[in-house]
C-alpha cells in the first residue's frame, strides 16, 4: 500500500526539479537534486587550508587583549566561499551544516589541541534574531562536527542582546563595540577549567569571537580555540 505515496513523492519531487531545476551557483550547470546548490566539482575546488594552519587572530584583533588561543579553519574566504555561507545562513539550505562540518571536523581531528577539547560551544544568535532566520548556522556545524569528533555540544554561552549584523559596520573598531558585553554563561559550573572549541561559520575581524572568549574565561574556561568554516582575518 505504500507504492503509490512513494510514487507520488517522487514524482512531486521530479516535478519541483522540472519547474526548478538545481543548478550550481558556480559553474551554472544542473546538478542531482540532493546537491541543490554546489555541484562535487565545484565543491572540491573551493580552496582549502590543506596544511591545517593555526592563526593567532592578532592581525584581524586591532586593539585589546586576545582571549582565545588560535583560529583555525578550513577554506579561504574566497569570493565563491562568501556565496555558499550566505546562502547557508540566510537563504534555508540549512542543509550544508553537513559537508561543512564533516571538513570542519577533519580541521578539529587534524591537531591535538582540538581533538582533546572537553567541548564544543557555538557562537550563539539572540532570540529574535533565531525566530527570524529559523536555526543558528553556527549551531548547526557544531553539532555536525561533534558528530564526527564526538566532543559534545554544550549550550551554555547565551546573547543577551539583539545587536546590528556586524556587516553593518565597517571599522574593526565598530564592531568591537557593537558586541561588547552582549554575551553571558548560563551555567559557569558547566565551563570552569574546561578546554573549549568555540565554533562559528566565519573569521573576520575576530570580534564576535573574541567577546564570546572573553565572556567564556571571564566564567572560569581555562582555554578557547576557534575553529571556523572560513577565515577571512
Amino acid at each position: 500500500m505504500n507504492r503509490p505515496v512513494k510514487a507520488l513523492a517522487y514524482t512531486a519531487e521530479s516535478l519541483i526539479d522540472f519547474i526548478y531545476p538545481a543548478v550550481c551557483f558556480v559553474c551554472r550547470e544542473r546538478i542531482p537534486l540532493e546537491h541543490r546548490i554546489i555541484c562535487p566539482d565545484c565543491w572540491e575546488k573551493l580552496p582549502r587550508n590543506t596544511h591545517n594552519v593555526l592563526a593567532s587572530g592578532d592581525k584581524a584583533i586591532s586593539a585589546g587583549k586576545r582571549w582565545f588561543s588560535f583560529v583555525a579553519w578550513r577554506f579561504v574566504y574566497s569570493d565563491e566561499m562568501r556565496e555558499l555561507i550566505h546562502h547557508f545562513k540566510f537563504n534555508g539550505f540549512s542543509r550544508l551544516r553537513y559537508p561543512l562540518g564533516s571538513e570542519m571536523s577533519e580541521t578539529v581531528l587534524g591537531h591535538q589541541e582540538l581533538n582533546t577539547a572537553d567541548m564544543i560551544i557555538a557562537v550563539p544568535l539572540h532570540r529574535a534574531r533565531l525566530r527570524e532566520r529559523g536555526y543558528n548556522q553556527s549551531l548547526l556545524l557544531a553539532r555536525s562536527v561533534s558528530e564526527h569528533t564526538h566532543i559534545p555540544v554544550i549550550e551554555v554561552l547565551e546573547r543577551i542582546k539583539n545587536t546590528l549584523p556586524q556587516a553593518t559596520f565597517e571599522t574593526a573598531e565598530d564592531k568591537i563595540w557593537n558586541v561588547r558585553g552582549i554575551f553571558t554563561v548560563k551555567n559557569p559550573k558547566t565551563v570552569q577549567g574546561k578546554r573549549i572549541i568555540l565554533v562559528d561559520d566565519i573569521f573576520t575581524t575576530g570580534a564576535t569571537a573574541n567577546e564570546c572568549s572573553k565572556t567564556l574565561a571571564g566564567a572560569g574556561a581555562r582555554e578557547i580555540m576557534v575553529v571556523t568554516a572560513a577565515y577571512a582575518g
